[in-house]
């Protein structure tokens, strides 16, 4: 943390530095071949289903605490909601957050909650 340049005099003590990162789950179900008895023919029809969710996590290290919402969709909106709870979750501190390259993390319509140390993610993110 001492590498860390910090501005508009942030005490350290009121400082969080997270870890975010979203993943996919779900199912993609595509009929195969399967077994049948000689002389009988399966009739299957053909569908492909994907159903996804996907989870939203971040963690603090420091404190060993993580935090985590299913959400249907991986964008922007949803970024959103995600950044909206995570503030909401820790009200007297300041947050740094680290994201990946993410389009929705770099979107001109994310809302970065006051919470947030830096006004854009290229302040913050030493990473991206």
């Amino acid at each position: 943390m001492n590498d860390i340049v910090l501005s508009n005099n942030i005490d350290k003590r009121d400082l969080l530095i997270m870890v975010q990162d979203e993943g996919r789950f779900g199912r993609v179900n595509v009929p195969r071949a399967s077994w049948a008895p000689k002389g009988i023919r399966p009739l299957v029809n053909r569908q492909i289903v994907r159903e996804a969710f996907y989870a939203y996590t971040a963690v603090c290290p420091s404190l060993g605490k993580s935090i985590s919402l299913i959400l249907p969709y991986a964008n922007t909106e949803m970024m959103n909601i995600f950044l909206k709870q995570l503030s909401d979750e820790f009200p007297t501190k300041k947050i740094i957050l680290q994201v990946d390259g993410a389009g929705w993390h770099r979107s001109k319509k994310l809302k970065i909650p006051s919470r947030f140390a830096g006004k854009s993610w290229s302040e913050v993110n030493t990473f991206s």
